[in-house]
């Protein structure tokens, strides 16, 4: 079987190392190619057996509607490739993807199924987004969502045989050594205000611990970032790190996971720093992170801008050996369920 998966780059991303893994799993059985619109290099890993193609397409040069100029040549080149390509199945990623591959299929009628990578209602897009996405979302062959809340946004506008729930996966992998390391606190994500990244600085600051907040990422917030930690001299407990190709040196069992996103999907960081053993401490935001935290089980859950507990919980762990080994090894059980070969076979099913 042919599979070909579409999505705008291959850099640092939750959908983008989503692909990566699938890809690089199905390759394993079936062929498989990924289309890209970035000539950027992957970030992740990927297989020598997958093949990674650039579309090309023209350039839109002036202005004001260089935007949607961009977004009809992109459409155009698409559905040139379409027409010639065989494959059994193409799977977009990322809501403007989305709606370029339905658009360019339209008349094709070549098996597409969509992604949604993110939620629906806390992600802010412009009104003409949401109108077509809404319009032209039901044209696909399936709709994937990563959890409960996205699908039950997508199942007034959908047919239910047409929408699935499909989590993100993990890789197996062995976890650190626990051993007598010192206790560290470690965040992963865009340096973007999705994020909130002030959120968590505050949160630690408040937490008065001896020990060092390091948050992994990159991303167009970095500068006020770093002017927020010199402000509140905490340059020396507080380090930018930028992107990291190899996070394990990061997820050590000894240590915690925080996160004080607005909003997620289903997030990447926070299922690998689980898979690793790490304690983890989250804001409840939308959405989907109660299926992943039981709180007070395998992590904490706090309420979205409760600031103050989050500090008191991170204390808490931070001095509480016992329950950040209960935590992390909790964590770890909870999520074997989201290793890679059982969420391929949930794709495999639909496809």
């Amino acid at each position: 079987m042919k599979i070909t998966f579409i999505i705008y780059s291959l850099e640092a991303g939750g959908a983008e190392r989503v692909v990566s893994l699938l890809a690089n799993f199905f390759s394993k059985k079936h062929d498989v190619e990924i289309l890209v619109y970035s000539h950027t290099p992957p970030f992740y890993k990927i297989s020598p057996r997958v093949s990674i193609k650039t579309i090309k397409y023209k350039k839109a040069k002036k202005f004001p509607f260089k935007r949607l100029s961009s977004s009809f040549y992109r459409i155009i080149a698409l559905n040139k490739y379409f027409t010639t390509s065989k494959s059994d199945v193409y799977i977009s990623f990322t809501t403007v993807m989305n709606l370029n591959s339905i658009i360019a299929n339209i008349f094709l009628n070549k098996k597409l199924i969509i992604s949604e990578r993110v939620d629906p209602k806390a992600h802010k897009l412009s009104a003409k987004i949401v109108y077509f996405r809404n319009l032209l979302y039901p044209l696909a062959d399936k709709l994937v969502v990563q959890n409960h809340a996205q699908y039950r946004y997508f199942i007034k506008k959908f047919k239910k045989n047409k929408l699935v729930i499909i989590n993100n996966p993990v890789e197996k992998i062995t976890p650190n050594s626990l051993g007598n390391e010192k206790v560290h606190v470690v965040n992963i994500g865009r340096l973007a205000e999705q994020k909130n990244h002030f959120a968590l600085i505050d949160a630690f600051i408040n937490a008065n611990l001896m020990c060092n907040l390091y948050i992994l990422g990159d991303g167009s917030m970095k500068s006020q970032l770093e002017e927020y930690i010199i402000k509140n001299n905490m340059q020396n407990r507080i380090h930018l790190v930028g992107l990291q190709k190899d996070v394990n040196k990061y997820l050590k069992p000894n240590w915690i996971f925080a996160s004080t996103s607005n909003y997620e999907g289903y997030p990447n960081a926070l299922i690998e720093a689980m898979n690793a053993g790490l304690a983890c401490i989250h804001y409840d935001c939308p959405s989907g992170i109660d299926e992943i935290v039981e709180n007070e089980v395998n992590g904490y859950l706090i309420p979205m801008d409760e600031c103050g507990l989050f500090s008191s919980k991170l204390k808490e762990l931070f001095f509480d050996k016992h329950k950040r080994n209960l935590f992390g090894s909790n964590a770890r059980k909870s999520v074997q369920k989201l290793l890679i070969n059982n969420i391929a076979k949930q794709w495999l099913k639909i496809i």
